[in-house]
């Protein structure tokens, strides 16, 4: 299975924006990576703490995303992708599985709550596209 890894961290006020819920404008502050797979495969996302950290709540939302284009407010159903939204818990990690076709897509890892600092590692794998190990996940902040 082919993999990309990146170490991430919510840090300071442009990057800790928590998660949608409630009408929450800041969840767009968290980092953003973006995606683009070679051709339509199935992908694992996977956001992880680092072990020993204190065990955050955390989450992931995979959405459909376009260059240069800044995520809209409020979110949308239809701005996430299918099976793209993790529950948010306080564990080592959370994962979502599912299909995505050839497009660019937007990755945001988050805390529940605003204003919490955390580091994190993001991996997306795939069995079935050998290209995602080559630079195809990037952070976009």
């Amino acid at each position: 299975m082919a993999s990309k890894e990146v170490a991430g961290e919510w840090s300071g006020a442009a990057l800790t924006g928590g998660c949608a819920k409630g009408g929450n404008i800041n969840w767009r502050n968290n980092p953003q990576y973006a995606l683009i797979p070679s051709k339509t495969a199935k992908f694992e996302v996977t956001i992880a703490q680092k072990p020993g950290s204190l065990m955050l709540p955390i989450g992931l939302m995979v959405l459909y995303g376009e260059d240069g284009q800044p995520l809209a407010h409020p979110l949308r159903g239809d701005m996430i992708v299918k099976d793209g939204k993790s529950k948010f818990k306080a564990s080592a990690s959370q994962k979502v599985t599912l299909t995505l076709e050839a497009r660019r897509y937007i990755i945001v890892p988050s805390t529940f709550e605003p204003g919490i600092e955390g580091a994190f590692t993001l991996e997306v794998a795939s069995s079935d596209d050998a290209e995602i190990g080559r630079a195809s996940c990037r952070e976009r902040v």
